[in-house]
């Protein structure tokens, strides 16, 4: 595990606070807690053929809706599980941040973005004895078909093992290990499909190991906890493993262990885990997708994709197949916060901007609308927020606007969002446009020359800035908002709680 063992010693000589964040051992621990919540709703009998994914849809499109476990699924033994669900409430959010059930949602962001802000290691520790290692077979008894990997969208052309998946790979450089979330298609027994954007960590990994013309070593967790997961879907910047950023975040170091066919540090309490190779492109590919995506669209596909050559599977008795199967906005599939708008929001505060004073994002995982609110300063202010937060990782990555709003904008209310731009901007003096801009062939609005007919990560698309601020020349004459006052507002809550019951009834 180089790259791991002399940060492991210089961690040893600190002390390392428990904390209440990320209270649980592994995904079962999280699975108990989820059902003394009340949150947990058990599904037997259902069909790995569109049924499962289907009835994760129709029961996000409710705001509060349960974690769903699926059980006895048709065609396969009792005990193979496929869990969905997991962060798409706010207060499972709150659970898997050891926070209390009611945080606020803009303040659940801002406990992330000054976390990751004052990041410090916490490197995983190696164990031998791991849960993941029940079940250990490799060669030519690999069988991936003997999970119950679901058929996520009706027009998916295959099955999907990896939606809510945790990649692992090696600098072949650094040495630094990085985790990750990629499609990956179900293709047969021993082999995978692998779907990465451009840009991303694992791409570039990829690159250097193709170019030299070897086959990159991979290990991929279809099963963990959550919050593995939450650091494995979101940005962090490089050479930063997301072990170490989980470990900071729960407070106490993950536990890992040596593959059996790979050195890769696997987590040890995943529930599956399989370890191989990808081929460059030159010796292996197979047609993938189109998949239905997180933009609400199916994209990318069918076209020559990489592949895992799978030369192992370890997994527990009665394992759990963790799914995040992307849906249309303004369902929630990933996670019911945006988690990647934390990292906009630390850019602003490291370039300097003033009073901003949050940052949020709609449009599932994309960041297709980011939101920013500013307390104004100064002639400028809003633009200056626009173009530094555009440019940050946390919103770069296929987004379509970036609108700046003024702090008394509810930016995590779309509604609110929404009257700011239609109240408050002028669209003669008050939108930008942006050419060039980073995109992917998974974006919905590239069209097929250029997803297909050019080089894999030469695709680009433009940016909208909207300032929705209220004119700063003359800010203190604008109309004012016709609504009572916050501390009114509390005051009625308040007197007439009995009322307020029944509407939240």
């Amino acid at each position: 595990m180089e790259g791991y063992e002399s940060r492991e010693a210089r961690q040893a000589a600190m002390e390392i606070k428990p904390e209440s964040r990320g209270g649980f051992h592994d995904l079962r621990d999280f699975i108990s807690q989820v059902e003394s919540m009340g949150d947990l709703q058990v599904v037997n009998g259902a069909d790995w053929d569109q049924e499962i994914g289907a009835l994760t849809e129709v029961v996000a499109e409710h705001k509060e809706h349960p974690v769903l476990l699926f059980d006895n699924i048709k065609g396969y033994p009792p005990g193979y599980r496929v869990l969905t669900n997991p962060l798409t409430t706010v207060r499972r959010v709150c659970l898997a941040l050891g926070l209390p059930l009611d945080t606020k949602p803009l303040d659940i962001l801002k406990v992330w973005k000054d976390k990751s802000a004052n990041f410090q290691p916490v490197p995983p520790i190696m164990v031998k004895d791991a849960p993941v290692k029940e079940n250990v077979v490799t060669g030519k008894d690999v069988d991936l078909l003997k999970f119950p990997v679901p058929k996520w969208h009706d027009q998916d052309p295959t099955r999907y093992m990896g939606t809510a998946d945790c990649v692992l790979m090696r600098d072949p450089d650094a040495g630094w290990v990085n985790l990750a979330t990629y499609r990956m298609a179900l293709h047969d027994k021993d082999t995978l499909g692998l779907y990465i954007s451009p840009g991303k960590h694992g791409y570039l990994f990829l690159q250097r190991y193709h170019e030299r013309g070897e086959s990159a070593p991979i290990a991929v967790s279809f099963g963990h906890d959550p919050l593995l997961f939450l650091t494995c879907a979101t940005f962090f910047p490089y050479q930063n493993s997301e072990y170490e950023y989980a470990g900071w975040l729960r407070g106490k170091p993950y536990e890992v262990t040596r593959g059996v066919t790979t050195d890769l540090p696997i987590p040890a309490t995943a529930e599956i885990v399989i370890e191989g190779e990808v081929p460059p492109r030159s010796v292996e590919t197979r047609t993938e997708g189109p998949f239905g995506e997180f933009t609400g669209y199916y994209s990318v596909g069918p076209h020559p994709q990489m592949v895992v050559k799978v030369k192992s599977i370890m997994f527990r008795n009665n394992p759990i197949l963790l799914g995040a199967p992307p849906f249309r906005f303004p369902i929630h599939w990933f996670s019911a916060i945006p988690f990647n708008a934390a990292e906009t929001w630390d850019a602003l505060d490291k370039a300097g901007v003033p009073d901003v004073k949050g940052v949020w994002q709609f449009g599932s995982w994309f960041p297709f609308l980011t939101v920013v609110a500013i307390r104004q300063r100064y002639a400028g202010h809003a633009k200056q927020a626009a173009l530094v937060a555009m440019g940050a990782k946390g919103s770069a990555y296929c987004g379509r606007l970036m609108v700046v709003v003024d702090d008394d904008i509810d930016i995590t209310s779309l509604e609110d969002v929404v009257w700011a731009i239609t109240t408050r901007c002028e669209p003669a003096n008050s939108i930008d446009l942006i050419r060039e801009c980073w995109s992917s062939p998974i974006d919905p609005i590239i069209s097929p020359e250029m997803r297909f007919g050019l080089p894999h990560g030469a695709q680009h698309a433009s940016r909208l800035i909207i300032n929705a601020c209220r004119p700063y020349t003359w800010l203190k004459d604008f109309p004012k908002v016709n609504a009572a006052s916050p501390e009114l507002k509390e005051k009625m809550r308040t007197k007439y709680a009995d009322l307020m019951a029944l509407l939240k009834g």
